[in-house]
């Protein structure tokens, strides 16, 4: 009964914390006290919401690690992003240079004036 007891009291201290889990889309697996701490374990759809989540358990707690432990990932599917290159180190005249045509066939677009 003592952990339900410390559990809504760290819930009630990192309740910012647990809306910016919500706010990122976190996936939360877990959320208990384990070794007398709050433990959090979830998954982030991005760097960039995991790192969000983290300044906000920074914001309320400096000294988090004495009192919490956050075990946050990026999911693996969504680090693929998209690239200027097409991810595989093309380059906008590479596709021309394994078309069947050269690449020098293509003219290139005056500057504006």
């Amino acid at each position: 009964m003592a952990d339900n007891n410390q559990l809504e009291q760290m819930k009630q201290k990192y309740a910012s914390v647990l809306a910016a889990v919500q706010q990122q889309q976190v996936q939360l697996s877990h959320v208990h006290i384990q070794d007398n701490k709050l433990f959090i374990q979830g998954i982030a759809p991005s760097e960039q919401a995991k790192n969000k989540v983290w300044d906000e358990i920074k914001r309320v707690n400096p000294n988090w690690a004495q009192e919490l432990t956050a075990d946050i990932t990026v999911d693996a599917g969504s680090q693929q992003t998209p690239s200027a290159s097409g991810g595989s180190g093309l380059t906008l005249s590479n596709p021309a240079i394994r078309s069947p045509r050269s690449a020098g066939m293509f003219t290139a677009i005056p500057a504006p004036t």
